[in-house]
């Protein structure tokens, strides 16, 4: 599969103190162009994606970080080719260093749990990173 392309545009945001906790929410326009594709893509709803096609994507979301290094986040996004073609993503998660969770003595880490969830499904991914320096 051939594809070039090119995503372009500001996502905004800032930062809100609450004591120990920050709080950041943020929101996103992006244009998709797509200025290299293999050949035209017909996707499992009829739409057909060709070479100089674009998009826009919309989104935002929040991030919280809590004073015991406990990170939490949740985002949203949509997104249009054309009239033909539209979907969307949710996707959260919740992370860590080993300390934040009471593990302090097994080992410096960290560990987190991602969800994601679209139109077409679910996904999950659990991740322990353990430093070996």
């Amino acid at each position: 599969l051939t594809l070039g392309r090119l995503t372009y545009g500001p996502t905004i945001g800032t930062t809100i103190q609450r004591g120990n906790t920050e709080i950041r929410p943020f929101a996103k326009i992006n244009g998709i162009w797509d200025f290299e594709r293999e050949d035209t893509v017909t996707t499992t709803t009829g739409a057909l994606l060709k070479t100089g096609e674009s998009a826009i994507n919309l989104g935002g979301g929040v991030d919280i970080v809590l004073a015991n290094g406990l990170a939490l986040h949740v985002a949203g996004d949509w997104f249009a080719y054309n009239t033909e073609l539209e979907g969307w993503s949710i996707s959260g998660g919740i992370g860590g260093s080993f300390a934040a969770f009471g593990l302090a003595g097994v080992a410096p880490g960290f560990v987190s749990l991602d969800l994601a969830s679209n139109g077409a499904g679910a996904s999950a991914t659990a991740r322990i990173r353990i430093p070996l320096n």
